[in-house]
């Protein structure tokens, strides 16, 4: 086994690679885990606002409604690029200039604590969303479409 320095005092000097690649994958895995959950639930929420405008107008708007969200998760990344950028220049990282401690704490906040941020200002519009489906207004699309449905079945 090759030693690894730890930084805790009291704590053996030997740690497996092993022990390193399955922290690293722990990681990844609750990232991704984490993630996705936005993924999933803005997908379901956008599914449900499809359904509240048919209901409401009797218009099919699928195609607008996930074309927006898409348009909108290109600028997201457009945007986490552009921020990214502007830190790494902020803190004077340049091909071939030393790594100080400060620009390795600068990246370290862009890449962590921000986002982090971002999943928590993301999560605003869950605390307004409403838990139960709504019922669909009087003289809605669904009660005209059952009510054709059984007056083209009582013709034929």
């Amino acid at each position: 086994m090759q030693p690894y320095p730890s930084k805790k005092p009291g704590v053996g000097k030997e740690a497996s690679p092993g022990t390193e690649r399955g922290n690293r994958k722990a990681r990844v895995l609750l990232s991704g885990l984490l993630g996705g959950v936005f993924m999933v639930t803005q997908t379901a929420m956008i599914a449900d606002a499809v359904d509240e405008i048919k209901n409401r107008t009797g218009q099919n708007r699928e195609g607008v409604c996930f074309s927006g969200l898409t348009f909108s998760s290109k600028i997201m990344t457009a945007a986490a690029t552009g921020v990214f950028s502007l830190i790494i220049y902020a803190v004077g990282y340049e091909s071939g200039v030393e790594i100080t401690t400060h620009m390795k704490d600068m990246v370290f906040l862009s890449i962590s604590l921000i986002p982090a941020a971002s999943s928590l200002i993301a999560c605003v519009p869950f605390f307004f969303y409403p838990e139960a489906p709504r019922p669909a207004p009087r003289g809605s699309i669904k009660e005209n479409q059952s009510a054709t449905r059984s007056q083209s079945w009582n013709t034929a």
